[in-house]
């Protein structure tokens, strides 16, 4: 719209005013008509900014913030000085700051302008949308871009803007900036943006900055402790900080103090100090904090906080970790268990501990860790149980962090699975500690089956102990395997000693609990089921027939004898070696005054075609009975007045799986004064079945019935030896 400024009255449809007084001239140096930047006189012109139709706000009433206005001022400062917009732009902002003709302004001149804008919106002191009277009215010297123009020939159009007075009072929406006295300092109307009324600077913002502090007199604490905490303010300045308040508050959120509002110097000052008790049984690691709130921040207001201040309960302990199996050794497809403990000696509980469990599986001969500080990691594919950690360990208290069954499946015998239970922190100074490594070790305990014939355990050789009454015991090994069955010694008949029978089945079965009825049918005398043996008999003399053959001539023999030989009865001296096999029809007795080592298979043929090819092989040791490990198959009828030992060089200690694991078969009869199993052979395996395989099986022939050397030349004769009256067995 065109204007013919103060001449019509109409012009009040885009220009209103208010009353002014005489003395309000010149306005900010220039006289009504003359524009602001280029002091030239042009009557004619628009609003100070665009619109384009009489619904249109050159300012919208959607501006309600600083940052509003001021985006967009700039953004109308943008489109240039050139540009009614871009000029308006300018004399807002030169005259919002004072008598600046800079056009467009500078940087400096901006940044002190929205800092005077911001400044007062975050003091309150503009009101974004009112209703106001004015006469003074400003207005855009250049040619008319509105939605109703009415062009004058003659128009200087200097591209300025300029203030007049409209000689009526009028009213109309605008923003209202108001100085820090409470006064109107300037007035923008919504509809043209024209600057309106008697308008000054605005009041320059303050340069003020609030931090805050807080301290507390110790750091770490102890239950049941009292410290101070202090909390202050600092102002950097330059400028006072008016209307300050603060609040104090707990790392709960709680308020426990505040103050204000007052005005704060370019200083620091102490706002608060208060006592604090740390409550008994607070536990270690917790922490009580503190920290003040405080606002305005700055001129251009907002809030801060200080950094918390905190006091941590501190700890003095020093836990152990331990683990526990439930035993040392296991075979295969046993189930093991673990217990997992940390005792805390105190005095005070731990702080929040992890555990981790760690599992491990280790080869024959690995050596356990011992209790270390330091970190562990288990076997991969190893799912550890849950804990309930983390926890705090109470003083003085042994407590179980978790438990854990394993199933041992096909672990290869001698093989070893190991936990360890790993802990951080270990004590008030932090750190892992590791258990000692609990190891069950797979071990396995081999056994031995005596078939078609009894087992006696005790009396003697009467050569040795007359009055054949050594009380002698049978103990060998049995399980329980998963499928319900039982894996163990035994012997096909009876069984017979005049001490304890211990985990030896007799009537074929096999046995691990005493009072089970099978496993003992044949077990004499199982009087009560907790002692199985203590046979009843007096004495049990065992015929070794040395007697029967020392008077056979001494011969000389080479040290190492293959009884692939002839029919013959032989005594001989010092210790000696056999192997070999016996061929069909030959009858041997040995009579050797001293040791018998076994270094190779002794053998009988496979086939006979009579009675007569049967073979026999009888060896007498006045000494012991020394079989090699690499010793497969043994037939015939070995007796000795001292050890039958079924793997002589097996090495001293404890047995691995790599030591005399061939199995071991006796066809015929073994008297001795006492039996040593040491095969290691069987016992494992993939299945329940195969892991019942016997290390030791002795077969009491049918060649001992139909011909023995014993019985001298008549092969039609059996003499008997020994002689038992056995209880019916179905």
């Amino acid at each position: 719209m065109k204007l013919a400024l103060l001449m019509v009255a109409m012009a009040a449809t885009f220009l209103v005013g208010y009353a002014k007084t005489a003395d309000a001239w010149p306005v900010y140096g220039r006289g009504q008509f003359y524009g602001y930047f280029k002091n030239i006189r042009d009557f004619w012109g628009d609003s100070v900014w665009h619109t384009n139709g009489p619904a249109e706000n050159a300012v919208p009433t959607t501006i309600t913030s600083a940052d509003q206005f001021i985006t967009f001022t700039l953004d109308k400062l943008s489109h240039g000085v050139g540009t009614q917009d871009g000029i308006g732009a300018s004399f807002i902002i030169q005259t919002m700051i004072g008598s600046a003709r800079d056009y467009p302004p500078t940087a400096a001149q901006i940044a002190d302008w929205e800092a005077r804008v911001r400044y007062a919106d975050a003091q309150g002191l503009i009101t974004w949308n009112q209703m106001v009277s004015y006469q003074l009215n400003s207005y855009y010297q250049g040619p008319c871009s509105g939605y109703n123009c009415d062009q004058k020939p003659g128009d200087a159009n200097p591209n300025d803007d300029a203030f007049y007075d409209i000689g009526t009072t009028n009213v109309a929406s605008a923003i209202v900036f108001r100085n820090s006295g409470g006064g109107v300092a300037y007035m923008i109307r919504h509809l043209c943006a024209n600057p309106i009324g008697t308008i000054s600077p605005l009041t320059p913002s303050p340069t003020y900055n609030l931090t805050g502090t807080s301290t507390v007199s110790d750091t770490t604490v102890i239950p049941g402790q009292t410290i101070t905490f202090t909390h202050r303010l600092t102002n950097s300045g330059p400028d006072n900080a008016p209307n300050v308040r603060y609040t104090v508050y707990d790392q709960s959120g709680a308020a426990k103090a505040s103050g204000g509002p007052f005005t704060l110097g370019a200083t620091t000052n102490t706002v608060n100090t208060n006592n604090f008790k740390i409550p008994a049984g607070s536990l270690p690691g917790t922490k009580f904090c503190q920290y003040v709130h405080f606002t305005p921040q700055n001129q251009l207001g907002g809030s801060g906080d200080s950094a918390q201040a905190c006091a941590t309960v501190i700890a003095d302990f020093d836990l152990t970790p331990t683990v526990t199996p439930s035993t040392g050794s296991a075979q295969q497809n046993d189930s093991i268990s673990f217990t997992y403990t940390v005792y805390n000696p105190g005095p005070t509980p731990s702080t929040l501990t992890t555990c981790k469990i760690v599992g491990n599986n280790h080869t024959s001969g690995y050596t356990p860790l011992p209790q270390q500080d330091a970190d562990r990691n288990s076997d991969p594919g190893y799912t550890p149980p849950s804990t309930i950690c983390p926890t705090n360990f109470l003083e003085g208290t042994t407590t179980t962090v978790a438990t854990e069954t394993v199933d041992v499946g096909n672990a290869a015998p001698g093989s070893r699975i190991c936990r360890s239970l790993v802990l951080n922190p270990k004590d008030q100074n932090g750190g892992f500690r590791a258990s000692a490594e609990a190891c069950v070790v797979i071990a396995k305990t081999p056994y031995v089956h005596f078939q078609g014939n009894d087992v006696w355990a005790g009396g003697g050789f009467a050569a040795v102990n007359p009055a054949c009454n050594a009380s002698s015991k049978i103990t060998t090994s049995a399980h329980a395997l998963k499928d319900g069955s039982v894996a163990g010694g035994g012997v096909e008949y009876a069984a017979y000693a005049l001490s304890k029978i211990t985990n030896f089945g007799s009537a074929g079965r096999a046995i691990i609990n005493p009072a089970a009825p099978t496993g003992k049918m044949l077990t004499f005398s199982n009087v009560t089921s907790a002692n199985l043996g203590f046979y009843g008999a007096p004495q049990h003399c065992i015929n070794d027939y040395v007697a029967t053959y020392s008077g056979t001539p001494v011969t000389g023999q080479p040290t190492t004898i293959d009884v692939n030989q002839g029919t013959g009865t032989y005594q001989i001296n010092g210790a000696h070696t056999f192997h070999g096999d016996v061929p069909n029809g030959s009858q041997q007795i040995w009579l050797v005054n001293g040791d018998v080592t076994i270094d190779g298979d002794i053998k009988y043929s496979d086939s006979y075609n009579s009675v007569g090819d049967m073979p026999s092989l009888v060896i007498i040791a006045m000494g012991n009975v020394f079989v090699k490990d690499n010793v497969k198959q043994m037939d015939g009828l070995f007796i000795t007045r001292g050890t039958f030992n079924t793997c002589s060089n097996a090495p001293s200690g404890n047995l691995s799986i790599n030591d005399c694991n061939n199995q071991l078969v006796v066809n015929g009869s073994v008297i001795a004064g006492s039996l040593t199993l040491l095969r290691t052979y069987g016992a494992d395996g993939n299945d329940d079945s195969v892991r019942k395989n016997p290390a030791e099986i002795f077969n009491f022939s049918p060649e001992m019935y139909l011909k023995s050397a014993l019985n001298g030349s008549n092969p039609s004769t059996l003499r008997t030896v020994d002689e038992k009256d056995l209880p019916p067995r179905y």
